[in-house]
């Protein structure tokens, strides 16, 4: 499958009751690890954007957010699909970090099991 990247980016839950957009201007910049503990379990590879970057466009008010320890980062994801949407990170809370497909977008091959 191949990804093709647009300026700005659709993405959105397995089931499809959110669905969203995040700017990528210059396309996927410096793709990281999260070294929280949650993207440490989920292995999630983010692509990150300032909050006016990222629109919420169907499914805002499904949106569960699950927050710990400190209460200030914020792991949005879909209560129905369970599929982690974006974040708000504790070191800079006026960034999100998205895990659209844009994001796991890779160069390695992939199987599916």
């Amino acid at each position: 499958m191949t990804l093709v990247l647009r300026p700005t980016h659709p993405a959105s839950c397995h089931c499809g009751q959110i669905r969203f957009e995040v700017e990528l201007p210059q396309g996927l910049v410096e793709p990281r690890h999260c070294n929280c503990s949650m993207c440490r379990r989920r292995g999630a590879i983010v692509a990150t954007a300032r909050i006016d970057q990222l629109r919420i466009l169907e499914g805002a008010e499904r949106i569960a957010v699950y927050q710990f320890n400190t209460y200030t980062a914020k792991h949005h994801f879909c209560p129905r699909c369970g599929i982690y949407t974006h974040h708000q990170r504790r070191s800079h809370p006026d960034l999100s970090a998205s895990t659209s497909d844009a994001s796991t977008a890779s160069t390695r091959s992939r199987s599916r099991w």
